[in-house]
């Protein structure tokens, strides 16, 4: 979704971000599920002309390994 204003927009997306370690007990993974959300600015003097000024991640839920970077037992 876009919302557009003159120079400015602001726009968002659904999203998952999938992290993977190996590990040996094997809970290699975890899922970030989310929406999203940037700040946009538009240059006319610039190629491509629209640029993100500012970018956010709002998390619904995650699932898996909370933790893949702890040390193993």
């Amino acid at each position: 979704m876009v919302r557009l204003a003159g120079d400015r927009a602001d726009a968002s997306c659904y999203g998952i971000a999938y992290h993977y370690r190996r590990r040996r007990d094997g809970r290699n993974t975890r899922a970030f599920v989310g929406e999203y959300e940037f700040g946009l600015a538009r240059d006319a003097t610039a190629a491509p002309p629209w640029r993100i000024t500012a970018m956010r991640f709002n998390l619904k839920f995650f699932d898996g390994n909370p933790a893949p970077e702890a040390p193993e037992p």
